[in-house]
């Protein structure tokens, strides 16, 4: 009998991220240089994440949701929302929950059904 082991990695990564991380940066009105001097990194190590260079662990997202002063599960919910481009469609009922949810923890009022 061949015992079968599964270990989890306890710090997924998150591949993709780079284009949500920079956008969210650029909305917050920071450069490269603020941010990472927020966070205690170059903006060289910034720069590899947010051109995916470097794949995200949830750990890592934490520590730029921190500098951009956002609640990281925020963060972490809009990285996956890019990463998988069919939450993004209007007729996707999870990316819809999803965004309701991000609007919910971002303290956003919820959006109005057009009629």
């Amino acid at each position: 009998m061949v015992s079968r082991t599964t270990t989890l990695d306890s710090d997924p990564k998150i591949e993709s991220a780079g284009e949500t991380i920079r956008a969210l940066r650029e909305e917050a009105g920071l450069n490269l240089t603020q941010l990472a001097e927020r966070i205690g990194w170059d903006k060289g190590r910034l720069s590899k994440y947010e051109t995916n260079q470097l794949a995200m662990s949830v750990s890592v997202i934490d520590r730029i949701a921190e500098g951009l002063g956002k609640p990281p599960l925020v963060v972490l919910l809009l990285c996956l929302k890019h990463r998988y481009p069919g939450l993004r469609t209007p007729d996707s009922r999870v990316g819809t929950l999803l965004q309701r949810l991000v609007n919910e923890l971002s303290g956003e009022p919820p959006a109005r059904k057009s009629s």
